[in-house]
């Protein structure tokens, strides 16, 4: 088996562990009405305050018929806002309102509540070698990106 084809697997049997692990797999995120996705594109939003749906598109490397179906709903129910850019008429940007500013927040918040809880007992050694490692892998596999983006 080659190193790259080894590799491959060792991802697979990781994310086998860690979604199940941080309860990633349940059709609705932190016991919400949202999926996973839709939490994680409402956290794009909220971190660039304002992103046209290509930027979404490129940056999570979702189906844009799929984000339009997400950015729908969240418009109907008063969660984001679109405004045409200021920079290309052709685009329009995407906010949250204050309802979908407090949804988001409130969404990380408990995110990191939960992770908080699944870390407990993990000694500050172990706990600071996780965080070494999970910054490596950014590093090698994110080109340049810093895994916030």
């Amino acid at each position: 088996m080659s190193k790259a084809a080894q590799t491959a697997s060792d991802i697979r049997r990781f994310n086998r562990f860690y979604l199940p692990f941080f309860h990633l797999l349940t059709q609705k995120y932190l016991n919400s009405e949202y999926s996973v996705a839709e939490a994680r594109i409402l956290y794009e939003i909220y971190d660039y305050g304002k992103i046209s749906a290509r930027d979404i598109v490129k940056t999570l490397c979702i189906d844009k018929g799929y984000l339009s179906r997400m950015l729908k709903k969240f418009e109907a129910g008063g969660i984001v806002k679109r405004e045409e850019s200021g920079k290309d008429s052709r685009l329009s940007e995407i906010s949250l309102t204050a309802k979908g500013k407090s949804l988001t927040e409130r969404l990380a918040a408990e995110s990191n509540l939960q992770v908080e809880k699944e870390l407990a007992g993990i000694s500050d050694d172990d706990l600071e070698k996780l965080s070494c490692h999970m910054a490596e892998i950014i590093k090698i596999l994110g080109g340049g990106r810093d895994g916030d983006h």
